[in-house]
């Protein structure tokens, strides 16, 4: 076939897909089939319904993963920069997430404290978000909850020990309200899945209102907050006088 025979570029073609009109932009001759074949601009509804479509999916995955409707749509360039502290918190879970396999094959982990309603779970629900982008298994849960779900059989302890990666949220503060056998069984289940999880090299991450060192003080025994130590490759303290909380409910429209 001679270029002249080259069709012309004011051809029309549809999408494959949803049929829509699309400019051609040029074309590409194959010899072996003597034929040209258009090259067209991206069909800008199927670009639009991929877009939705991985959002929900994503979403999906991080209502499957126990995170709360209050930080689904979280990313991390929503989070304001509240200290200096904050801002060293958010730049190190920026680049856990981009180094999620080296992470995940070693174990890493993190553990971030403060008071509450200073970030924390905002930020690990932000890595969750990436992790998910990345295609790995995660959850978040915290160990009241953890308690609650395996009574029900709602939960598999062995999931919770196999997961890529797991939050434990609030880690210390099921201490202070628990007692006699209901705390017996969370120690008991704690020490089984942070022992499991240190074993295995699987990455945990953890949130507290506590120090590792004070988790003594509410009951964890020694080798527990030895290998919870052992899982924080890296220990955040965020110390910021603004409340992450507070700063939410000021957009109220009423």
């Amino acid at each position: 076939m001679i270029e002249e025979n080259k069709p012309s570029l004011d051809d029309k073609v549809e999408c494959p897909v949803c049929h829509s009109p699309l400019k051609v932009l040029d074309y590409k001759y194959i010899k072996m089939l003597d034929k040209y074949f258009p090259i067209t601009e991206e069909c800008e509804f199927c670009k639009l319904q991929e877009k939705i479509s991985k959002k929900l999916n994503l979403r999906k995955s991080l209502e499957k993963a126990n995170v709360g409707s209050r930080y689904l749509d979280l990313e991390f360039s929503q989070l304001e920069n509240t200290s200096k502290s904050f801002i060293t918190a958010k730049e190190t879970t920026i680049n856990y997430c981009k180094a999620l396999g080296t992470c995940k094959k070693r174990g890493l982990g993190l553990y971030v404290f403060g008071d509450n309603g200073r970030g924390k779970t905002a930020l690990v629900a932000c890595m969750l978000r990436e992790i998910a982008n990345q295609g790995y298994s995660m959850y978040l849960t915290n160990l009241t909850e953890v308690t609650d779900k395996l009574f029900k059989n709602e939960i598999k302890l062995s999931f919770l020990k196999k997961v890529d990666f797991l939050v434990i949220d609030d880690i210390g503060s099921e201490r202070m309200f628990k007692s006699g056998n209901d705390e017996t069984f969370i120690a008991d289940k704690a020490n089984e899945i942070i022992a499991s999880r240190e074993k295995d090299l699987k990455p945990t991450l953890f949130t507290s209102n506590l120090s590792i060192s004070s988790l003594f003080k509410v009951g964890y025994t020694k080798k527990t907050v030895e290998r919870i130590a052992s899982l924080s490759t890296k220990v955040l303290e965020i110390q910021t006088s603004e409340s992450f909380r507070l700063r939410t409910q000021k957009e109220l429209p009423f």
